[in-house]
């Protein structure tokens, strides 16, 4: 809109000049006392250059006194960042000292006291402070405070710190693992020293004493004395009670001072981090201008400081040379201004001439500008410099609504705004908007105004050189629509309408700020359980109706206090922000879940669901958005663990747990990647599967062992979800697949191979081709494998299942349905898909001895023999169940009554004694 006002300049100013023209003669009758004008304004503008250096040199004033400000500030950031990670560093060392890697097998005060106080700890405490001479002592407290050993005298004096700060901090305070106190004369070589203690604790945890040393101020000098200060400049570090620390340039009588009430370390205590400004020093009354930082993990502030007299002797010679330049610019002005006076009165009368001329040309350029005005999209109208209308566009007439008989060249702003107000489109006092008008029009921003029928219009009032200004009018009511639905659809979900992540996020941050006095902030994070089996199952326009009513429900509990958004997927969070106290959080979770729970109709289909909650706290589990979210997802997944349909707050060993699982995916990975999972401890065993009859082995399930090569055996149910989960199955499968085939081609040839199969596995539509070229490489007979396979597999009921299934049969595969009893099982699998064996559950054979799960085996055998399938029982472990399924005609068993999972060459040893057996028979 500002480029359409820049387009239209010079025809506007050639009306304000055409304009302007029709009172020429009157302006050339005036020319001549304009000299004298002329005149007056040149002894104006020597006036202005004299105001002007003077306002330059206090302008150079303030900021070399600011570049100053800024140096010291900056100093003062570098000396922070620099002894924060200096003192992370000691604190580390301290604390490699102090821990149970240092002390070992230290359970109880006694114990540290009897070997702490030797000779070898007194001669590894020199060591360690080796011959830094700013480190003081490093000595050993035990939790009455007492010293133990010290790295300057053997045996030690009788010592106490018992009444020291840090040493109350560190005994009272479980989680404080570190304190720095004020500095103070050491009771062992009388030198000036800040101590800097670490806790010791037992075994269990308890306080057993302190690790302390003491830093001399020659620790934080020698750093100083690098620096390339100002003429000047004066550094102190201090503790935050106000003690002076070091000093530089060094002056061993302010070691040791205090000096709390002094402006920049108050400013810097109150701000957190920094301060700066002038103050006066009080030994001497100079003024001073400095800036305070505070340390972010230690109670200490660096104070730089550096006088105002130094900070400003740059500043005086500028001054000089500013004088002299405006001196010698006023002459020349003098003297501009005399030629000026001189070609003006010469050029009078060529204007004359040129004058008539100009008035014509005018005439054709103000014919063209009626032209572009009146196609223009915009209203438009030009004021002269007394604020009336001098032209407007028939654009400006019909958007307002306006008369032609009142709209007309001549009349001032206030009739036009006056106009206005009476046909509707301008509502306010008139003479109040006009004066505003009037008095801005100097900035030119545009401005929108709304009319009584709800139209935006967006207001330009732009001042042309000619005199006057002009005023755009464009109507962007649907812009503003537009503009108005496009920033909600930046921050809410398009489905649910709720607030999406991003303004989830600016809400929490915001929330987070409001932390303290009382005001707790918590965050809940709900995951909806099994909503992919309804997506999947039903489709994605009953799983849309179901994520809109679980959203409409959500904004139902959630009260005044909270804020719900939708996260993306089925993940959604609700922060509630009020006063501290877990009651009311666990009512709103409760709410939550109830609400979650109740049953829902969605497109004809009623559904039933659950949800998985974490919790997670600011400030106790988290002081940032992402700590929060991270420990309200950590908290969400351990719900789900504990049997879905829950809530969990966070605890510090889900990020333990956490931490284990990346292990574990690495270690798999790392296998998985480089194809050596012999190497990386994975092994295949084989448990016998026995015949009743006569107690003969007639095959053998592969089952797969982790001997992790640092954490031992990993059993298979922590392993396998995993592998699962990140998609490394289908190679883990398949060399197991690859490893059962390969033993079972040494094994007799009546004994069969069981094989696991993973869902995921059976999804690949080139399975049955890979367990064909499997069984060729490895030279075994084709009706010798059996695949087990879970209700898992079955549970979708696809074509591409019952495909693969039937290809399996097609070449001679066997396929066993394992786990029978659990899960969803379903006896129309049995009818459906072609299964050679029934593997009945342990669960049941664990309690065979029981009516009820005695009838259900019988079933399941009954069943089986009906259609010609095989069943074999798990999980046998004593002789009574051996005789019960034999009664029942079941006609396999596995489990620790016979033998458990062996490597392969014992396995082979079984083979080989066996046959001996029989031979001998």
């Amino acid at each position: 809109m500002n480029r359409a006002v820049e387009d239209l300049a010079p025809s506007m100013r050639a009306e304000a000049s055409l304009a302007n023209l029709t009172i020429s003669g009157v302006e050339h009758a005036r020319r001549e006392s304009s000299v004298r004008v002329l005149i007056i304004c040149g002894m104006l503008m020597v006036g202005c250059i004299v105001l002007g250096t003077a306002v330059t040199a206090v302008n150079f004033r303030s900021r070399a006194l600011a570049r100053t400000d800024g140096e010291l500030r900056d100093t003062t950031l570098l000396l922070a960042r620099h002894f924060d990670q200096q003192l992370d560093d000691f604190s580390a060392l301290q604390g490699t000292l102090s821990s149970q890697s240092a002390f070992p097998d230290i359970g109880n005060t006694a114990d540290l006291n009897r070997r702490l106080s030797t000779l070898d700890l007194h001669r590894l405490l020199q060591a360690t402070v080796g011959r830094n001479d700013h480190v003081g002592s490093l000595s050993v407290f035990d939790s009455t405070g007492t010293l133990v050993n010290s790295s300057i005298e053997f045996p030690v004096p009788d010592i106490s710190i018992k009444s020291r700060s840090y040493f109350r901090d560190l005994r009272d305070d479980p989680w404080r693992h570190s304190s720095m106190g004020e500095p103070i004369p050491a009771r062992i070589d009388g030198d000036w020293v800040t101590p800097l203690a670490q806790k010791i604790a037992g075994r269990d945890g308890t306080f057993l004493g302190v690790l302390r040393s003491g830093l001399k101020p020659g620790y934080f000098e020698f750093f100083l004395e690098s620096l390339a200060l100002s003429d000047g400049a004066v550094i102190t570090v201090l503790h935050r009670n106000g003690t002076i620390i070091a000093r530089y340039p060094h002056d061993e009588a302010a070691i040791g001072e205090v000096f709390s009430d002094r402006p920049l370390l108050r400013k810097a205590l109150l701000d957190g981090t920094v301060g700066s400004g002038q103050t006066v020093d009080a030994n001497n009354g100079q003024e001073l201008i400095g800036a305070a930082r505070a340390l972010r993990d230690f109670p200490i502030v660096i104070v730089a400081t550096r006088p105002v007299i130094a900070a400003l002797a740059e500043w005086r010679k500028q001054t000089q040379l500013l004088a002299a330049a405006a001196a010698t610019s006023s002459l020349l002005i003098a003297a501009i201004f005399l030629l000026i006076v001189r070609v003006i009165s010469k050029r009078y009368a060529a204007l004359s001439s040129r004058l008539a001329e100009k008035k014509r040309k005018l005439a054709v350029d103000k014919d063209r500008l009626d032209t572009a005005i009146n196609n223009l999209n915009q209203g438009l109208m030009l004021f002269d410099g007394n604020n009336d209308l001098v032209l407007f566009n028939s654009r400006a007439i019909e958007m307002y609504g306006l008369s032609t008989d009142v709209i007309r060249p001549g009349i001032s702003l206030h009739q036009v705004v006056a106009h206005r107000k009476q046909t509707g489109s301008f509502h306010g006092d008139v003479d109040e908007f006009c004066a505003k008008l009037i008095s801005e029009l100097g900035q030119s921003s545009p401005h929108i105004v709304r009319t009584l029928d709800g139209r935006s219009m967006l207001i330009v009032n732009k001042p042309i050189t000619a005199g006057g200004w002009v005023a755009l009018h464009d109507d962007i009511t649907e812009r503003t629509r537009s503009e108005r639905k496009i920033s909600h659809l930046a921050h809410y979900d398009a489905l649910t309408d709720l607030p999406n992540r991003m303004l989830f996020h600016a809400r929490l941050e915001e929330a987070l700020l409001a932390v303290g006095n009382g005001t707790v902030c918590a965050l809940l994070y709900i995951d909806i359980d099994e909503f992919k089996h309804i997506n999947d199952s039903l489709g994605h326009p009953v799983g849309d109706q179901f994520l809109k009513i679980v959203a409409g429900r959500l904004r139902g509990v959630a009260g005044s206090r909270d804020f719900v958004a939708r996260l993306g997927g089925d993940e959604f969070a609700v922060v509630r922000t009020g006063p501290a106290g877990t009651e009311s959080l666990v009512c709103l979770v409760q709410q939550v879940l109830e609400a979650i729970r109740a049953p829902y109709t969605c497109l004809g289909h009623r559904l039933s669901s659950n949800a998985s909650i974490g919790i997670a706290i600011a400030q106790e589990h988290g002081a940032n958005l992402d700590d929060l979210l991270k420990k309200a997802d950590l908290a969400m997944y351990a719900a789900k663990a504990d049997g879905r349909g829950t809530y969990r707050f966070f605890e510090a060993v889900m990020e333990a747990r956490l931490m284990a699982r990346r292990a574990l995916e690495s270690d798999l990975e790392q296998a998985v990647v480089t194809r050596r999972f012999s190497e990386s401890g994975f092994e295949v065993q084989y448990q016998p599967i026995i015949r009743f009859i006569d107690r003969s082995i007639v095959g053998c399930e592969a089952l797969l062992r982790w001997h992790h090569p640092v954490r031992g055996m990993i059993p298979p149910a922590d392993f396998i979800p995993v592998a699962e989960e990140m998609r490394f199955i289908d190679e883990l499968g398949d060399w197991v697949l690859a490893e059962a085939c390969a033993e079972a081609a040494n094994w007799p040839d009546h004994v069969r191979i069981a094989v696991n199969v993973s869902p995921i596995q059976f999804k690949n539509p080139g399975f049955a081709l890979k367990v064909a070229s499997t069984l060729a490489r490895a030279n075994l007979g084709i009706g010798r494998l059996e695949l087990e396979i879970t209700e898992a597999v079955l549970i979708e009921d696809d074509d591409k299942t019952r495909a693969t299934l039937h290809q399996l049969r097609g070449i001679g595969v066997r396929i066993a349905l394992d786990d029978f009893g659990t899960g969803y099982s379903s006896l129309s699998y049995l009818r459906r898909f072609p299964f050679d064996k029934i593997k009945i559950d342990r669960s049941f054979i664990k309690d065979i001895d029981t009516s009820g799960a005695r009838a259900i085996v019988q079933a399941v055998v009954t069943i089986a023999s009906a259609i010609a399938m095989t069943t074999t029982a798990e999980g046998v472990e004593t002789e009574q169940q051996f005789a019960t399924l034999q009664a029942l005609n079941c006609d396999h068993m596995q489990g620790h009554l016979v033998s458990t999972a062996l490597p392969a060459i014992e396995l082979r040893r079984l083979f080989f004694a066996r046959e001996t057996e029989a031979f001998v028979a």
